[in-house]
Order: C-alpha cells, then sequence, then structure tokens
C-alpha cells in the first residue's frame, strides 16, 4: 500500500519571512515572561528547593544537593527535603541553572531565564513541526497561545505547580517530537538520533514524564508493519533508542552507584504518583480518572475551555485516521498516551501533563486551516467554546451531568466539561441537518469556519495575554518580599565556608521556605530551629544566629540596615547591640512601641524594602507606619509577627525589626509614626 503524503512539503526551505517569525515567537515570549523575572522572592515548594539545588551545583558541578554536609545523620533517604544528594528530580536544569548563574550571578533569575529557554524551546519546535500543514500564519498562532497563556508564566515564575523542571522537559519533549516526525518523512536516521537525544535530555529533566516520544516512535513503527501509515523503519527506531541510553544513561548510572540509598528512595516515590504502594508519601493531588480533563486541563489551559481541550484529542484521533500523516499520527499518540497514562496514575497535578501542551496548540493551529473543510468540526468548536453560554443558560445541562456514572467523579461535580461537549454534540447535529439544504451549505460552511477561527484567536491572543498580565499583577505584592535576599548575600560574602545558620523563627513568611531561601542566598546550610552548637561543632563547623531581634552576640556588621533579619556569631558572646550602623535614627513613640530607627533600600523602580527597628514594653502590638510623600499618604499596618516570630517571644526584647514594603526612601518626607505629629525626614542619604 502507497501513501500520498506530500515529503517535500515538510523540507520545503526555510525563508527569510520563517526567521521572521521565529523572531516574533522569541519576541513575543520575551515581552511576556521577562517583566519581573529578576525579582528576590522564591516561592515555596518547587522553586525554593530547586533554586537550593541549583546553587549547590553551581558550587559542586556533579554533586547535586540542598545540604552539602548535614550536621544531622540522613537515616531516611526518602526524606528528600534533608537529604545530603539531591535526587529526587534529575539533574540537567540544574546544570544549566549553573551555567546560568556563571553568567547572570547568584540570582533566581538564572533558573528563571533557564525555563523561559525551554518554552521557547517549545514554542519554536511548535512553530517548526506545524508549518508544513498548519501554514505559517496558524503556526505562528499556536506558538504564540502556548506561550501566552497564564501557566507558562506560572512555571517561568515557579509559583508552586512547577517551574524549570517541567519548561525544560516541555522544551525538549515538544523537540523529540519535530525530530521524530522529520526522521519519518525523510527516513532519516539522523533525525531519529536526535530525537533519541532530546527525549534523553528530557528525561534528565525530569525522569519518566519525558518517555512518550520513545512510545510514540515505537507506536509508528508498528503502524508501518503492518500498512496503516507511514512509520519509522527499525534501523531509525534503534537510533532513536540508541540516542535516548547515549544520552540518559551515563549520569543515571552514575547516581545509582554512588547514592544508591537515595537513588531506590526517590525511583519509589516517582512509582507512588502512579498509585503503588511504595511506602512513599505523594502529597495531596490524588485525583479521580477524570480529572486530567477537568481540574488539570483547567488549571493549565486557561483561559481554554476544558471541552476545547478534549476536542483536540478527538480531533487528533480522526485526521490520524482519515489523513494517516506522520504529524497527526505523532500529536494524536503523543498527546493521548500522556493524558490516557495520567488518568491511570494515582497523582495528577497541572505540571504532569505539560510536556503534552503543545500538542493541544498544534491542534487548535490544525483547526485553523481544517474548519474550512470540515463545518462540523467548526460546529463542534463553536460549541465547545460557548461553555460558559451553557452553564449560564442551560440548567438542564447541569442536571443531566449529575446523572453521569460515579466513576465520572469530577466531571458530574464540576461544570465545563459536560456543558461543552453537549454544546459540541448539538451543534454538530444541527450542522449536519443545515447541511442538506444547498442553498444554506453555501454560506453556511464559510462562516462557522470564519466564527471558529475567531474564537481561537481571541482565546490564544486575547483572553490569555489579558489573564496572564491578570494573574502577574496579582503576584505584584509577593513580588517585593524577601526576608532572606539582603541578609543571605551579607553573610555569603562575610563568613568562612565552614559555616551553619541556624534561623530561629517561628514561622514562614506567607508562600515561603525561609531556611531554603537562605540557604539559596548565603551559600550556606540552614536549619530552622534553635542554635545546636555542639552538632555543628562536631562536623567542623562556625554557628550563626538568624534572628529579627538583638541578641547577645557580635553582630554580623556586613548585614545592611534594610535587611529584614539580622546575624550574630555565635562564638562571640557580648553586650545586647545598638540599631545596625546605616539606620537613620529616630525616637517615636506609638503607644507600647519605641521606633528608634529604620533601614530602607529600592527593591522595585517605585517601592522600597523599609526595616524599622522597634523596642517594644511587653508584648508588642501591631505597627502603623504613614508614608507622607508628594501625592499624598501611604499608611501600612504591620504585624509582630512580620517578624516571623511570635509576639509573645518578643515581649521586652532590646529591639527587633518590623519588615514593611513602602514608597521609594527619596520621595517620602515624612513619617507618620506618632498620631500627634509626623516625623519630618531629611532628604535621603546618598
Amino acid at each position: 500500500m502507497s501513501f500520498q503524503f506530500d515529503f517535500e512539503t515538510s523540507r520545503h526551505p526555510w525563508r527569510p519571512l520563517d526567521w521572521a517569525l521565529v523572531a516574533l515567537i522569541v519576541t513575543w515570549g520575551a515581552v511576556w515572561h521577562l517583566p519581573h523575572l529578576t525579582h528576590s522572592f522564591i516561592h515555596n515548594w518547587d522553586e525554593s528547593m530547586h533554586q537550593v539545588v541549583s546553587r549547590g551545583v553551581y558550587d559542586t558541578f556533579f554533586y547535586p544537593h540542598m545540604y552539602v554536609d548535614p550536621i544531622y545523620p540522613v537515616t531516611d533517604h526518602s526524606k528528600w527535603w534533608y537529604a545530603d544528594a539531591w535526587l529526587l528530580k534529575p539533574t540537567g536544569p540544574f546544570w544549566v541553572n549553573a551555567v546560568m548563574m556563571k553568567v547572570v550571578g547568584v540570582t533566581p533569575a538564572a533558573s528563571r531565564l533557564t525555563a523561559l529557554l525551554g518554552e521557547l524551546l517549545a514554542a519554536l519546535s511548535l512553530f517548526a513541526l506545524l508549518r508544513p500543514q498548519a501554514r505559517r500564519f496558524w503556526a505562528t498562532v499556536g506558538a504564540l497561545g502556548f506561550l501566552a497563556v497564564p501557566y507558562s508564566w506560572t512555571l517561568i515564575q515557579g509559583h508552586m505547580f512547577g517551574d524549570v523542571t517541567d519548561t525544560t522537559l516541555v522544551g525538549w519533549v515538544t523537540f523529540a517530537v519535530l525530530c521524530l516526525v522529520w526522521a519519518v518523512e525523510r527516513h532519516s536516521w539522523r533525525w531519529a538520533f536526535a530525537a533519541g537525544v532530546a527525549t534523553g535530555v528530557g528525561y534528565l529533566c525530569k525522569t519518566q514524564l519525558a518517555l512518550a516520544p520513545l512510545g510514540v516512535f515505537g507506536v509508528m513503527w508498528l503502524l508501518g508493519l503492518v500498512a496503516f501509515s507511514p512509520g519509522p523503519r527499525l534501523r531509525h527506531v534503534l537510533a532513536m533508542y540508541g540516542g535516548f541510553f547515549a544520552a540518559a544513561l551515563p549520569w543515571n548510572l552514575y547516581c545509582a552507584y554512588a547514592w544508591p540509598k537515595t537513588w531506590n528512595a526517590m525511583n519509589a516515590y516517582t512509582l507512588g504518583h502512579f498509585g503503588k504502594d511504595t511506602g512513599t508519601d505523594i502529597g495531596s493531588w490524588a485525583r479521580p480518572a477524570d480529572a486530567i480533563f477537568n481540574e488539570v486541563n483547567q488549571l493549565e489551559l486557561a483561559p481554554l475551555p476544558v471541552a476545547v481541550a478534549a476536542l483536540t484529542v478527538g480531533w487528533l484521533f480522526w485526521r490520524a485516521l482519515t489523513k494517516k500523516d506522520p504529524l497527526s499520527v505523532a500529536l494524536f499518540l503523543w498527546l493521548g498516551s500522556t493524558w490516557f497514562v495520567h488518568s491511570v496514575a494515582h497523582a495528577k497535578q497541572p505540571n504532569h501533563v505539560w510536556n503534552s501542551a503543545p500538542a493541544v496548540f498544534a491542534a487548535l493551529a490544525l483547526w485553523g486551516k481544517d474548519v474550512w473543510r470540515a463545518p462540523r468540526l467548526a460546529a463542534a468548536a463553536i460549541g465547545a467554546f460557548a461553555t460558559p453560554l451553557g452553564i449560564a443558560h442551560l440548567p438542564q445541562l447541569a442536571k443531566w451531568r449529575e446523572a453521569l456514572p460515579a466513576v465520572l467523579d469530577e466531571t458530574r461535580r464540576l461544570p465545563g466539561l459536560f456543558e461543552g461537549l453537549a454544546l459540541a454534540v448539538g451543534g454538530v447535529g444541527v450542522v449536519s441537518v443545515l447541511l442538506f439544504v444547498p442553498f444554506l451549505r453555501r454560506w453556511l460552511a464559510p462562516l462557522l469556519a470564519f466564527v471558529a477561527n475567531a474564537l481561537v484567536l481571541h482565546v490564544l491572543l486575547w483572553a490569555a495575554p489579558t489573564a496572564l498580565i491578570t494573574q502577574r499583577d496579582s503576584k505584584a505584592q509577593e513580588r517585593h518580599h524577601s526576608h532572606t535576599k539582603d541578609v543571605g548575600l551579607a553573610l555569603d560574602a562575610a563568613l568562612p565556608k565552614k559555616s551553619v545558620l541556624w534561623a530561629d523563627l517561628d514561622a514562614d513568611p506567607p508562600s515561603a521556605h525561609l531556611h531554603y531561601d537562605l540557604m539559596f542566598w548565603s551559600g550556606r546550610m540552614t536549619y530552622r530551629r534553635g542554635p545546636d552548637l555542639p552538632a555543628a561543632q562536631a562536623k567542623g563547623y562556625e554557628s550563626f544566629l538568624v534572628t529579627p531581634a538583638a541578641a547577645p552576640f557580635e553582630p554580623i556588621v556586613q548585614v545592611p540596615a534594610h535587611a529584614w533579619l539580622r546575624a550574630y556569631d555565635l562564638s562571640k558572646p557580648a553586650a545586647l547591640p545598638d540599631v545596625p550602623q546605616g539606620a537613620e535614627r529616630l525616637e517615636v513613640k506609638q503607644g507600647s512601641l519605641t521606633v528608634l530607627g529604620f533601614g530602607a533600600a529600592p527593591v522595585a523602580a517605585t517601592r522600597d524594602r523599609w526595616a524599622f527597628f522597634v523596642r517594644p514594653q511587653g508584648v508588642p502590638h501591631e505597627l502603623r507606619v504613614g508614608f507622607v510623600t508628594a501625592t499624598g499618604t501611604e499608611t501600612v499596618v504591620v504585624s509582630p509577627e512580620a517578624s516571623l516570630v511570635g509576639r509573645g517571644r518578643l515581649a521586652d526584647v532590646a529591639w527587633f525589626v518590623m519588615p514593611v514594603v513602602g514608597p521609594p526612601r527619596a520621595a517620602v518626607t515624612a513619617l507618620e509614626l506618632d498620631p500627634a505629629a509626623p516625623t519630618k525626614l531629611s532628604a535621603a542619604p546618598r
């Protein structure tokens, strides 16, 4: 059986317009993701720990770690949050982060730039993948839409659900799919080998989540054997698998040899996500089978309606059955297998399937061309995009949804998927009837195609960037907070390498893990607990205390006055210190508090971090600060707990730091601390 497919299309030479579109895609990604990339706030969980590991790899390139030499013995290697060698995720992204730190410095921006490069690699690979069949316009739209969804920003910035490991993974997996499609179309073992290497590098980013291209290529080979569609030859399959093992195997063998207990524990943890009883905690993301099509896609692909996402895999399946071309087959296998495997898996998080998200945008781009010849597809797309209207105006759909089988737990409970698919099916039915009328057929098909394309363009190029802006703005205040950057950088420069920090605090800042953040900035092991000098001395480490309050030890004078935490040498007892050198002195009472002074330094173009040194009489209360500027007064009320120590422990200390984000010091002419009279300030010191 011969296949009628225009292989020459995929080999069409790139012209200046193509490179201009590549520049457009890169510029688009930079516009949405470069702003605020350098901010100093480090989000808890993924970004917090991965920044520390990146710093560890920066210091010792082939020893990924958080704690380089733990003070306390590691007895349970499954507890990756305090283990020595850190193998919860592969080291690939952290190597790149470490190299990036050599270029831009030890800053969270190094990891975020690596994350952005991963997303750009995926977008550019998507453009190259789609260009032959979807043509330049829709290939560009697909790439731009992928970069514009808010979840892309979430990952690049490292907010909670994932970060650089997921963005580098999606970049290499998408590039691998591009290479394997080219390998089939061009009968090239070189492109097959490149697909394997790309998959292997993806495995070094996030282990088993990178394996989809291996399965896709293997199934395409089998489909070729049964003459269903063009497939690779056996030597191409062997070349791909050889490239994979060449890239992924050496480092994994080394890890298994160098740290066998940790290696085995981390493999057990990974298997735990698939429901295997390994005795490991996989977190709170256990979800029913249909969660991928509801909760996960709703979080990951918003503002794209979940019914539209579900339709894409159905359309790719139909396209693969009818066209039998390598692109359609590969896209369906990539997206379908990823969603299926993770529907079977026990734990389901949005970042678990982000590595196949480009296939959704590829399907949307292919719609742009296909709907002109397939009015039923256009009708289905319009119905799915009309999901909000169905939820709002067709309450009967909700009753039908609740009658679904219990196995579809989230589909029964969550509005969206059922309503959208019902409208899609209804639209197909209505249009199928109308197409029997010759007069209607002439104008109905192009009208439906136009509306469907307009909806895709609206969501990808308008609604998605608008939602991204909203999400980015919602984090504006959070970006200005960092208890650890100023003190950490000072300690990195001032302390001996064999030092350990004891952060004697009662709480973490909101959405942060302070001891990990302090480890990143200082490059020193940090424990959030009271000092344990004997344990540190037994390992040959000097001990330093980090706290917001005055302590009876010699202060580390290099810590600037505007830092929100202070540091002391626990080996040198001393009298209680005065407020730090460099602070602007005051003596203003507010209730039972006396404000002794403050330090301030820029954190953004229009914001400063302020540290107020406050002496309490008894248990401290809230501090009210009014910043008087030429444009008015900005008032901030700060709780003693913002210092990260409970107010009961702060009673009658010599002073402690109250952290505030406020206007630039240069713009503030007076502080309203005393309700009776504002305290006038001199010009800001240069």
